[in-house]
């Protein structure tokens, strides 16, 4: 209430991103306002205070206490909604062993699987640093995270050996600049075609994630080459 009083009129937004302080107001000048702080505390000491009832049953509290200490299940919020959801520990640790999956399902052979299992101990965190866009009338930075030796380098670049492949099949392939002259040179271009170039701004961050997975998982199953293929929902 001090604040708001000392802040009073001052109707600018406040920053989205504000840093708390932990700065205390002094007593101000407004009598009404410290005597309305004085009898406030004389209101709250003369409460009796009492021992909170429970919203919870004898039975309902007991059997809240069993599943926190029962050690075989794994109790976690439903991906979408305000549902709990419970699962055997054993389920629940073999929903995240991806690599021991593809194997038991001969997906991957021994060397693979030995391959992906192979992380740095420990990982190396993640670096962040920037390459400058010369090609832009003022110099900007393209930010890079590099998560070389990171705990996920080794099954993205497994995710990748898988789709390269795929997206060398695709008719708007290119696999860099050199790659394009070549396309240009061996091109016919009549004397009236107007050649345009354009320029998409932040390209892969307006691709709707689902559908984005939707095609790749689809062009997997038409032109993958592995034997046996791995599920596409894997991916």
């Amino acid at each position: 209430m001090r604040l708001r009083y000392i802040f009073h009129g001052n109707d600018k937004e406040p920053h989205p991103f504000h840093v708390k302080s932990n700065w205390i107001p002094p007593v101000q000048p407004s009598i009404a306002l410290e005597r309305y702080f004085e009898n406030i505390k004389l209101s709250l000491a003369e409460i009796e205070i009492t021992k909170p009832k429970h919203n919870l049953s004898y039975n309902e509290h007991k059997a809240v206490k069993e599943l926190q200490n029962n050690t075989a299940i794994n109790l976690k919020r439903a991906d979408k909604g305000t549902t709990t959801v419970i699962l055997n520990k054993r389920d629940k640790i073999q929903e995240a062993q991806l690599i021991a999956q593809l194997h038991n399902g001969k997906h991957i052979d021994d060397m693979t699987k030995k391959w992906l299992s192979q992380t740095p101990n420990p990982p190396r965190i993640p670096i962040f640093y920037t390459f400058t866009k010369i090609h832009k009338p003022l110099p900007v930075g393209r930010p890079i995270t590099s998560g070389c030796e990171g705990p996920t380098e080794r099954i993205s670049s497994f995710v990748d050996h898988l789709l390269q492949p795929i997206a060398q099949k695709q008719k708007s392939y290119l696999k860099d600049t050199t790659d394009f002259i070549n396309f240009i040179e061996k091109t016919q271009v009549s004397n009236d075609t107007i050649l345009v170039s354009m320029d998409v701004t932040s390209l892969y961050t307006n691709i709707p994630q689902e559908e984005g997975i939707t095609i790749v998982c689809q062009a997997y199953e038409k032109y993958h080459n592995n034997s046996p293929p791995i599920p596409s929902h894997y991916l």
